[in-house]
């Protein structure tokens, strides 16, 4: 008989315990939320707009043969030139001044690319497109 009133005892607890974990779910999602939570997370859909934004960005290199490329160079030197005399070398590197400054600035531009840039332009665009 004790055995018993234990046993409906336990059970008793069970169906208590199963019916407060029931109660103490997850909340409910509407199909909006669902679907929202679902592409926020998606390591897919992450992946993916990555490689959209990385075509992107190859676009922007291809478009970017259109514009000048301007660059500054410089160089120093501290000391005699030593060594470099005798290696024919002309300029800045046997120069017999104990210090010498140089610096340069470029600015280089395609005139005639044949096309060049407008079809890498139009190939990073499709590669994009393509993407997304």
């Amino acid at each position: 008989m004790k055995n018993r009133k234990l046993l409906w005892l336990l059970a008793g607890m069970l169906v208590w315990a199963v019916d407060k974990a029931a109660a103490a779910g997850p909340e409910k999602l509407t199909i909006t939320q669902a679907v929202q939570l679902a592409l926020a997370i998606s390591p897919d859909l992450r992946a993916a707009q990555q490689r959209v934004a990385a075509a992107r960005a190859l676009e922007g290199v291809a478009r970017s043969r259109y514009f000048p490329l301007v660059s500054f160079d410089g160089i120093a030197k501290l000391g005699l030139s030593g060594a470099t005399n005798g290696l024919g070398l002309l300029g800045l590197p046997a120069s017999p001044f104990y210090q010498n400054l140089a610096d340069a600035g470029n600015v280089r531009q395609d005139i005639f690319d044949f096309g060049r840039t407008r079809h890498a332009t139009g190939v990073a665009r499709a590669e994009a497109e393509a993407a997304e």
